[in-house]
């Protein structure tokens, strides 16, 4: 079924105002101390590598597959450490089309380097118009996701995601596509975002109401909820609000919330948040 016209013009609407940030970001607030990451970022910015499908049947061949198929890989792993993430097109018409996640990708990686927020910083952009796909280049960042850190340290990288999105909102990031599986935290306590071309970008704090739609797009992911049930909802909200700074009020607004929406009753205002 063909996408509503208008839910495509909000999305480009919505992709418009993006581009429209970064170009400010980048022209007037340029990164004072990464002169060689801004200028290899506006190179790439102008000149997209063309692929063959040989050259991308050789890539797959050349690197290991850390997901996805041989056919069609989500990423790989290079000898040197760097990790090629793919993007396919959607069988939709879609803001991706016209305005490539891969491209959105690379924005994204920069701004969130500006906010100093650890992310992946796109070394190469490629298209491969036969097969319709692009692909980024980037270093690997060191860590294990969080799914990966609670079989092994139950409860430890939770409790530091709560101080950590506290601090994302703060600086105006909302990560709509946030799960346990794509954000990191290396041994010494560091996070950083991945999977980022799902990202919007405020020039202030978070609206509650955006804050209350970030938590219920991380609460509600289903492959994480035995984590986060066994971790506690009321405690993680009780943890993001004490980091957020927020009053009892807007306490109170996302108990009332985020309970109907994730059908669990949240309690933040109790003591810890415990259930």
């Amino acid at each position: 079924m063909q996408r509503p016209m208008f839910g495509l013009v909000h999305d480009l609407t919505h992709v418009c105002a993006h581009d429209c940030i970064t170009e400010m970001v980048l022209s007037r607030h340029k990164p004072h101390n990464q002169p060689d990451i801004y200028a290899q970022y506006q190179s790439i910015r102008k000149h997209v590598e063309q692929l063959t499908t040989q050259q991308i049947q050789e890539i797959i061949a050349d690197n290991e597959l850390l997901m996805g198929t041989e056919q069609y890989p989500n990423l790989l792993q290079t000898d040197a450490g760097e990790i090629i993430k793919f993007f396919y097109p959607k069988n939709r018409l879609s803001t991706s089309t016209i305005f490539p996640k891969a491209k959105v990708f690379a924005d994204n990686g920069v701004l969130l380097r500006k906010l100093q927020v650890i992310a992946p910083l796109t070394k190469r952009v490629a298209y491969c118009a036969p097969r319709k796909m692009y692909l980024v280049v980037y270093d690997r960042i060191p860590g294990k996701d969080l799914r990966m850190w609670d079989a092994e340290e139950n409860g430890v990288a939770l409790q530091g995601l709560e101080k950590y999105l506290a601090e994302l909102h703060r600086k105006g990031v909302m990560f709509r596509g946030i799960h346990l599986g794509n954000v990191l935290m290396d041994d010494t306590g560091e996070y950083a975002l991945v999977d980022i071309s799902g990202l919007s970008f405020k020039s202030k704090p978070l609206s509650l109401w955006r804050r209350k739609r970030n938590l219920i797009n991380l609460l509600g992911v289903e492959d994480d909820q035995k984590i986060l049930l066994s971790y506690g909802l009321s405690r993680f909200v009780a943890g993001y609000c004490a980091a957020a700074g927020l009053d009892k009020s807007d306490i109170a607004y996302l108990n009332k919330k985020l309970s109907r929406r994730l059908g669990q009753e949240i309690d933040a205002l109790s003591p810890l948040g415990l259930q």
